[in-house]
């Protein structure tokens, strides 16, 4: 899979998450219902809600956090 060059500003913009070093990562959070809230961390942004269809990935616009539902078998 090939990446894509995202710059500092645009970084910042879209909320890309970072871990205790500075690097940026993009972590998918893999969940089985069909809705789910974000206040970010720590209450850093108004809630905001989101509903998933299965197999559906939705980021929040506020901080980047990424959902994926899938499929319990």
């Amino acid at each position: 899979m090939g990446g894509q060059y995202i710059s500092e500003d645009e970084r910042t913009e879209y909320g890309m998450p970072t871990d205790t070093f500075g690097n940026n990562y993009h972590h998918i959070i893999e969940i089985n219902w069909a809705k789910v809230e974000c206040s970010g961390d720590d209450h850093s942004h108004p809630k905001v809600y989101y509903s998933l269809k299965i197999n559906e990935e939705k980021s929040c616009e506020y901080c980047g956090r990424t959902w994926k539902r899938i499929k319990i078998t």
